[in-house]
């Protein structure tokens, strides 16, 4: 089957009337709602997680490079809006952690990690305080994670 040209979610939907199964039958392998497939396969939804786009290339059988590579050439298609800083990349998004849903306080911590982590590297003389200060981020963020489970 060549996938040059087709949309993530086409390809998904060939993939699953190619091996007989229904999107139930993906939905129960996958673990993942009839509802979303359905909604990926009409190009509905763009953006799988990597949980989701790792159930379906193990279901479907396809390597999941390829699978990355189908998502890198839909974003190619059609330009999108793209967001100017990580900010709004962060908190106008849903994250998962351990399979749940991440809170506002996880998405908080995360970008204070990131944002640290952005001047740690571009830093020329780094000190033992540098370290100390991204390592208690890092713990925060672990903290904030680990009240979701």
């Amino acid at each position: 089957m060549s996938t040059y040209g087709k949309l993530f979610g086409e390809v998904i939907r060939e993939l699953r009337i190619q091996k007989n199964m229904s999107l139930d039958e993906l939905s129960n392998i996958t673990n993942v709602s009839k509802s979303y497939l359905y909604r990926l396969e009409q190009n509905q939804r763009n953006n799988p997680t990597i949980y989701v786009i790792n159930r379906l290339s193990t279901a479907l059988e396809l390597d999941i490079k390829a699978m990355e590579k189908l998502l890198v050439n839909e974003e190619c298609k059609e330009p999108k809006e793209y967001i100017s800083n990580i900010d709004g990349m962060l908190l106008n998004n849903t994250y998962t952690f351990a399979e749940n849903v991440a809170t506002m306080e996880v998405q908080l911590s995360l970008r204070d990690v990131i944002k640290s982590l952005e001047m740690y590297c571009i830093k020329q003389d780094l000190s033992r305080e540098d370290d100390k200060a991204l390592l208690e981020l890092v713990d925060k963020l672990r903290c904030e994670v680990s009240k979701l489970t």
